[in-house]
């Protein structure tokens, strides 16, 4: 559900893009989404559905999601989609832990705010 698309579990490919030599932490990072499960659609109209092909979703790398939520919340017209938990983000050689939230703003665009992956204890 933190993602916007109505279930637990996702399958996704994903590859973060960012200018060579820039550093992670700090960096602008473009992420190239496809969806897999549930699949990548095409459609017409406006965009509605997380995993329609468009701009539906913007993400920030946040140091605590907490904090970030707490400014959040005096804007009004802005909805908590997803309180803050943690995710599991599984890679072929390690899987990580990330903490998201997700929210919609004023105008219905998906923001999801995620603390930096932390490998899995």
């Amino acid at each position: 559900i933190v993602l916007g698309l109505g279930q637990e579990k996702i399958h996704l490919r994903a590859h973060h893009v960012i200018a060579p030599g820039a550093d992670p932490m700090t960096a602008t990072e473009i992420n190239l989404v496809e969806y897999v499960d549930p699949p990548t659609i095409m459609g017409d109209g406006p965009v509605s559905l997380m995993n329609q092909v468009g701009i539906t979703r913007l993400a920030m790398l946040v140091d605590d999601i907490g904090d970030a939520l707490e400014k959040i919340r005096a804007y009004p017209g802005t909805e908590i989609v997803s309180e803050a938990r943690d995710l599991l983000i599984k890679e072929p050689d390690a899987t990580y832990v990330s903490t998201w939230a997700a929210i919609k703003d004023p105008f219905g665009v998906f923001i999801c705010l995620a603390q930096p992956p932390r490998p899995q204890e």
